[in-house]
């Protein structure tokens, strides 16, 4: 039986992967706009890893979506322009 704060880590990392996927990115690409490892951003994608706030402006930022999409407080993933 997985716990709720395993829950949230896989909800945040399906997020990440999805919102990275939707901006044409790599994890490698996400991983230099953030300023961490690629193996940093497959562990957020597994839900091994939870990002810092600040490493969740930064995607924001650069996948142009919104951090309640990311955090799983909306369904649904806004590009903005």
């Amino acid at each position: 039986m997985s716990s709720d704060a395993e829950d949230i880590r896989k909800l945040i990392g399906s997020r990440i992967a999805i919102a990275r996927k939707a901006a044409g990115l790599n994890q490698k690409e996400l991983a230099a706009a953030v300023g961490v490892h690629k193996q940093t951003i497959s562990r957020y994608e597994r839900g091994v890893l939870v990002p810092d706030a600040n490493e969740i402006c930064a995607m924001v930022s650069t996948l142009n979506c919104s951090a309640d999409f990311l955090l799983g407080f909306s369904d649904t993933l806004t590009i903005r322009g």
